[in-house]
């Protein structure tokens, strides 16, 4: 059965507007002990809010290529998530992922199911959780998403403003396709708001497979088993409607009892309406 990773960082500034478009492109290079050379993708996402709801899409293209004569894996992906905004406090959202990969004559629909609540006070703290339903071909993977984030500090001082979130992620795989049945991943990011500059640091700890990520936009489908991953991006406000993302992400999974690592390089340009 083969699968691949659809890695992009989808990470949007806070608008206070009603539109909000995100085309981006990313390269993703590989090393150590694989056949894959390197990846490329590309893709938009797209918001739209009309209080108390908010309608979230984003399209994605990508291409794995490798050093020898395996066929070129190719994938789309539409994510497609609704919120529910109530009382000011609660985030309600539902959505799906639907992936659609192809290499050589191997075609396969994949889906994710994406369910979740969250309480919040602007500005203060938020507590949530998500829950995600992966449907692949002969089984099938549940997974249970706590977080917590504590916002903190001053904007207008020399530091500026810093938010924090914690996550972990509870994986159940069905069937005995990966390693373990079970996984328990760590995931941590640490952001600073300084002016016009965002500066994200973002670290996710202990081993995991078929992971979901990014609230369901980011699905880690084709089943090795990640060790750690890492990465930082910084976001610069261009005017008050549009801002310039550059993002770098290094992850060890193994693959064939052997470790390789990939490299990802994020840019990404985003317009509020």
């Amino acid at each position: 059965m083969k699968k691949v990773i659809a890695t992009t960082l989808i990470g949007v500034m806070t608008w206070a507007s009603d539109t909000v478009l995100l085309p981006y492109g990313a390269y993703i290079d590989y090393s150590g002990t694989t056949n894959r050379d390197n990846a490329a993708l590309v893709g938009a996402y797209y918001s739209t809010t009309k209080l108390p709801y908010k309608l979230e899409i984003a399209l994605e293209h990508m291409q794995l290529s490798y050093t020898d004569n395996t066929p070129t894996y190719k994938q789309n992906a539409l994510t497609l998530l609704l919120h529910y905004f109530r009382d000011d406090n609660w985030d309600y959202r539902i959505g799906i992922n639907n992936i659609f990969t192809k290499q050589g004559s191997d075609d396969e629909y994949q889906k994710v199911f994406i369910g979740g609540v969250e309480y919040y006070e602007l500005y203060n703290y938020n507590v949530g959780t998500d829950v995600y339903f992966t449907d692949y071909k002969g089984f099938h993977v549940w997974q249970i998403t706590p977080k917590m984030g504590k916002s903190f500090g001053n904007y207008n001082s020399d530091l500026g403003s810093f938010y924090l979130e914690g996550r972990i992620d509870y994986i159940r795989i069905s069937d005995n396709v990966a390693k373990k049945d079970n996984y328990t991943t760590f995931d941590i990011k640490f952001q600073n708001f300084k002016g016009p500059w965002t500066t994200t640091l973002e670290g996710s700890f202990g081993k995991n497979s078929y992971r979901i990520d990014k609230g369901g936009f980011v699905v880690y489908n084709l089943g090795e088993e990640y060790k750690y991953s890492y990465g930082i991006s910084i976001a610069k406000a261009i005017d008050e409607t549009s801002s310039l993302k550059i993002g770098y992400t290094r992850s060890r999974f193994e693959l064939n009892s052997n470790n390789t690592d990939s490299n990802l390089f994020l840019l990404a340009y985003t317009r509020a309406f």
